[in-house]
């Protein structure tokens, strides 16, 4: 009886054993689910949407930054635009002073040797003329004045001296140059101990005309018009064909004419401007369907160096500046 007790005692021990490896066995091929893994998908689902309403927030707050840095590079290039904007007209301007004052150099210069060839004139005519007229020299303040000729009196007539003739006439005048020689040479501009200065007539008459040979196509506000071709330019006066400026020579009252000429459709607005200032404008066009050309006059008093050029004031989508009957032309009146 003890044998068979023993016996089931074993026997049950293995069984009991060999039902804790299967339960572990089990365990392994199938892991037991938990009652939170249940929920899992859920859980899953809200995780990935917290971390879509993050992942917006964020982009959100990036595109506000990228934004924000967007518009301050906008500002920035503005603001270099319009540094660029005023050094370049700064440039401009300084180009436009540089050939400013070369031309007055040049004019200087020109006016210098101008001067000195006519001192060199007026030498060799004063010495020319002097030995021709020689005069005491009590009377040589008295050159070319008829009422320091003396003129026979009643007296000398009544006691029959000859009345002097042509050829006597010759002792009491000096001897001048012919009108030939004198309408050739200019008129005479003073006498002072036996030196003649004398000055071609160009001197005296300053006066310009140039002329536009070339479409200016849909030109800008404020831009010039360089009437290209110079076709009359004398008495010292100064026009450049390069900037479409005359600069004064010489102070005085000037008279300015200036003209447009446009196609029917469109118009064009122009002014006459004195360094900066406007003194005169015109319109030219305005839609009449045929090619017009407008012209407008304007004095004003100049001083040494003012400068003077026709500029656009306004004009029509496309307008054009036709050549030939478009012209410039200033005179010195007094």
């Amino acid at each position: 009886m003890e044998g068979i007790q023993l016996l089931k005692l074993m026997l049950y021990i293995l069984i009991l054993v060999m039902g804790e490896r299967i339960t572990a066995a089990s365990m392994i091929q199938q892991p037991t689910v938990s009652s939170e893994q249940a929920n899992t998908p859920i859980e899953q689902l809200a995780m990935l949407t917290k971390r879509m309403d993050e992942f917006e927030q964020s982009r959100s707050d990036d595109m506000k930054d990228l934004n924000i840095r967007v518009q301050d590079l906008a500002e920035s290039r503005k603001n270099y635009a319009r540094v660029m904007t005023e050094l370049n007209q700064e440039v401009a301007e300084l180009q436009r002073l540089r050939v400013k004052d070369l031309n007055l150099i040049a004019l200087l210069t020109q006016r210098v040797r101008k001067v000195e060839q006519q001192c060199e004139n007026g030498e060799e005519a004063g010495q020319v003329i002097s030995k021709e007229t020689q005069i005491s020299s009590g009377n040589e303040t008295a050159y070319f004045n008829t009422s320091h000729v003396t003129l026979p009196s009643r007296a000398s007539h009544e006691r029959g001296e000859a009345k002097p003739t042509n050829g006597d006439l010759s002792t009491h005048f000096p001897k001048t140059p012919s009108s030939e020689s004198v309408s050739g040479q200019g008129r005479i501009r003073s006498i002072h101990h036996g030196k003649i200065t004398r000055v071609s007539p160009s001197d005296d008459i300053v006066v310009f005309h140039a002329v536009l040979t070339h479409t200016i196509s849909n030109p800008s506000t404020r831009h010039p018009v360089i009437f290209n071709r110079l076709v009359t330019n004398t008495g010292g006066a100064h026009y450049s064909t390069n900037t479409g400026v005359f600069t004064c020579t010489q102070s005085g009252v000037y008279v300015f004419s200036w003209s447009t000429n446009v196609e029917g459709h469109q118009y064009i607005d122009s002014e006459l401007v004195r360094n900066n200032y406007v003194i005169g404008s015109a319109v030219t066009g305005q839609g009449t369907g045929f090619e017009s050309a407008t012209s407008a006059t304007s004095a004003a008093h100049l001083q040494v160096g003012d400068e003077i050029w026709v500029r656009v004031a306004g004009h029509g989508s496309g307008s054009d500046i036709l050549p030939n009957r478009s012209m410039f032309t200033g005179f010195l009146l007094r």
